[in-house]
């Protein structure tokens, strides 16, 4: 059997999925979730004078954690309809009150009459701080005339209360001026906290890059928001629509490791060794075991070598001497010094004595220009190997070839739009599908 090694470098990071995340409504939103349709809305009805909002309850650190967080945006079939809607970063917690002005407020912004009174002291009206990426369906006063989207601070979302556009419109849609077609679009919002970039993808096609520390220049320091997205209508109407809400958070925590192996070691044992590039406040580690790659349970404690804080490699080794018949998974669970934890990624190990089935472990995640496959097969064979996005739609299909055992395959992904992926791998050998979950950024 060939040894499964891992030498690239692995941040232990926190990940949310989407099934953990609660919402709160507000205004004329209703949730509209079903099992096939998860975390879905509708933002207004088809009224006029309108205005809702849905926030998520996950208050976010913005200076220790990235996130990702797709949907599905239909802002209705009348190209005349209106008015849009706002993807919004604030500090007010949710509540069912919490919800802007109707019109070209889009329920984030500051009220019409707020800047038909150019002699008014202050329009507190409006979500503040804030800032908000609009989708703007209507052209009002001096917007341009197609669908278009800007970012916006403190819901001027004219740029003429004090608050320029953070970044100016650009037409909302890579190739048409209307997005009021009775069509679903896919809008993905990242934010890389280490290097300060938001970045919006409207269908697939990236339409607004910016760079700053939003912290300090939008929320006067204070990192912690809450996100949530809002809608409105006025004079003019549509339905207006989100589905399927999804979210990731990625947060570093105190330990990177710098390499994770696991390899056949005397009488079928499982030989498990990591090393650390750096650690501050660990405590100590658990190896835990699993047989299916989802449930886990603890084999062994390893405690901290040193103080808990280092910036040199530091080696760790653990023994499972009786690994599961077949296919085992492992991970390394890291504790803090405050009892926090995080895991690293998961290895599959086989003692071949029960070898029938097909074990996939995919790495790094978020993979940046390729993705790793470790693939233990139950015999020499050509898998199928197929790369789905979370529409349903097929990216990649090709024929691999791997060896009994294990193996490693790697695919290029640096073509691929950042966004959410599943990878489906068929063993001919063992009739058996198996079905992984990564991430692009």
């Amino acid at each position: 059997m060939k040894n499964i090694l891992l030498t690239t470098s692995i941040i232990f990071a926190s990940l949310l999925s989407a099934s953990a995340q609660t919402y709160t409504v507000a205004g004329s939103t209703t949730d509209i979730s079903t099992p096939a349709n998860p975390n879905s809305f509708t933002l207004n009805p088809n009224q006029f004078n309108t205005v809702g909002a849905v926030w998520n309850n996950t208050m976010v650190d913005l200076n220790a954690n990235s996130f990702m967080i797709t949907y599905n945006l239909y802002l209705g079939s009348a190209d005349a309809g209106a008015d849009g809607s706002g993807f919004v970063l604030q500090t007010i917690a949710p509540s069912s009150s919490l919800v802007g002005n109707i019109g070209d407020a889009m329920g984030f912004g500051l009220s019409t009459s707020c800047y038909n009174n150019p002699a008014s002291p202050n329009c507190s009206n409006s979500l503040t701080p804030s800032l908000t990426v609009e989708f703007d369906t209507h052209a009002n006063f001096n917007d341009p005339m197609m669908d278009h989207m800007a970012i916006v601070q403190n819901g001027d979302t004219r740029g003429t209360r004090g608050f320029p556009l953070l970044a100016p419109a650009v037409q909302m849609h890579a190739t048409k001026s209307n997005v009021e077609d009775n069509l679903q679009y896919s809008v993905m919002i990242t934010w890389d906290h280490v290097n300060k970039v938001l970045a919006i993808d409207f269908d697939g096609s990236r339409r607004i890059t910016y760079t700053n520390n939003i912290v300090n220049t939008v929320f006067g320091g204070n990192p912690n928001i809450f996100w949530g997205i809002t809608s409105a209508t006025g004079t003019r109407r549509n339905l207006q629509e989100i589905y399927d809400v999804t979210v990731a958070y990625f947060g570093p925590l105190p330990v990177q490791m710098a390499a994770f192996n696991v390899k056949k070691g005397s009488e079928n044992q499982a030989f498990l060794t990591w090393s650390t590039a750096t650690e501050s406040n660990n405590s100590y580690f658990t190896v835990q075991r699993s047989a299916d790659g989802l449930k886990f349970s603890d084999v062994t404690r390893v405690d901290k070598l040193g103080s808990g804080n280092s910036t040199s490699t530091l080696n760790y080794n653990a023994v499972d001497s009786k690994p599961l018949s077949g296919v085992s998974y492992y991970r390394i669970k890291q504790t803090d010094l405050n009892g926090k934890f995080s895991t690293s990624k998961v290895l599959a190990f086989s003692n071949e004595s029960n070898m029938n089935s097909l074990a996939i472990t995919l790495y790094p995640v978020p993979a940046s220009t390729s993705l790793n496959v470790d693939v233990i097969s139950a015999e020499t064979e050509t898998a199928s190997v197929q790369v789905f996005d979370m529409n349903g739609k097929l990216i990649l299909n090709l024929n691999q070839e791997v060896s009994q055992g294990a193996s490693t395959f790697s695919i290029g992904t640096q073509e691929l739009p950042i966004g959410i992926y599943l990878l489906k791998m068929y063993s001919p050998a063992s009739n058996d599908f198996q079905t992984k979950q990564f991430v692009k950024n």
